[in-house]
């Protein structure tokens, strides 16, 4: 019986069986086996990593939403705020106006009226 043809390179052995089909022997099969293993379960990690930070994103997009509609009801509520500040410091003006008038129709009426002596 003849010994089986075969050929190496690196860790890579290709050998011609007694069925003459080809067969290989590579020490780099397991250690690939390995890594392609471990790539599939870092995807699957990063996959959930991925779908949990889609998640988060459809949740912090809720609040967004929910936040900008409040911060539209608060601007809604301080325009009405000021609207009544500035109403009531018209008003304010006003009667400061009329108390002055007051005061002067007064100081006038007492300038009218005898000096006791």
């Amino acid at each position: 019986m003849e010994a089986p043809i075969s050929m190496q390179l690196g860790g890579n052995k290709l050998i011609m069986k007694t069925n003459g089909t080809w067969g290989l022997e590579s020490s780099d099969l397991g250690s690939a086996t390995f890594e392609i293993e471990r790539l599939v379960e870092e995807k699957e990690t990063l996959t959930n990593s991925l779908s949990q930070c889609l998640d988060q994103i459809d949740e912090l997009q809720k609040e967004v939403v929910e936040v900008n509609n409040m911060k539209a009801v608060v601007l809604e509520m301080l325009m009405v705020e000021r609207q009544k500040r500035l109403q009531a410091e018209s008003e304010l003006e006003g009667y400061k106006e009329e108390l002055r008038e007051s005061f002067r129709v007064i100081v006038e009426l007492r300038k009218l009226v005898p000096k006791e002596e």
